[in-house]
């Protein structure tokens, strides 16, 4: 049995040369949350997730560590389940007598599902690393071509507004046969411009969704 030693969480972020916006939000770095789980026989999962505020995050993933630490890595549904039980009433949950922690706060649940989901992951790859198989084929999966597309088009402040289609057109030309225009972000009429004007670089043979 490969049991749980330690749980550590390695917060990443890197600044954008250039902020750039969605119809939603603006964003300046790029961040990711790496979830490292060590065993006691040195095989080691990771696992990423991108979620935030990130040292919140972190702190759950390292009180989590300790909640399950000893346990069985390759018993993942049985990881889940004891730290999803923390997000949930349960009999003799608020004085304690179960022996884990009171119910965690509800308004934290996103960060809290986050850094459960990095757990997770983690221990999936360890399991994986373990049996000394892809994680597809454990989850009975089987091997074959996947359709992909390039996502672009984010708004850059002061970009012409047929810089996306430069920028789209690159990505058909890499070899995507489609591609994914952001949207929403200006007027009806700018938007057009950007959408004509990311169609004729694409080409009709390559397919565009915003």
């Amino acid at each position: 049995m490969l049991k749980i030693a330690a749980v550590k969480a390695h917060p990443m972020s890197i600044a954008r040369p250039q902020p750039s916006w969605t119809a939603h939000e603006i964003t300046t770095e790029a961040s990711l949350i790496l979830v490292e789980v060590q065993t006691d026989a040195g095989v080691v999962g990771y696992g990423e997730i991108q979620s935030g505020p990130m040292p919140q995050v972190c702190r759950w993933i390292e009180q989590f560590g300790e909640i399950i630490r000893g346990m069985d890595a390759l018993a993942h549904l049985e990881v889940w389940e004891k730290l999803f039980a923390l997000t949930s009433p349960r009999p003799g949950g608020i004085g304690g007598q179960d022996g884990l922690p009171a119910p965690l706060p509800r308004g934290q649940r996103s960060q809290i599902m986050a850094a459960i989901g990095g757990i997770d992951i983690a221990l999936w790859d360890i399991k994986g690393k373990a049996t000394n198989m892809p994680v597809y084929r454990l989850l009975g999966g089987s091997r074959r071509e996947l359709f992909t597309y390039a996502t672009g088009g984010y708004y850059v402040e002061g970009a012409p507004l047929t810089s996306c289609a430069e920028e789209l057109g690159s990505y058909v030309a890499a070899g995507y046969r489609a591609v994914k225009l952001k949207t929403g972000g200006m007027s009806l009429q700018e938007e057009l411009v950007r959408i004509r004007a990311t169609r004729e670089a694409i080409g009709e043979a390559c397919s565009c969704s915003t």
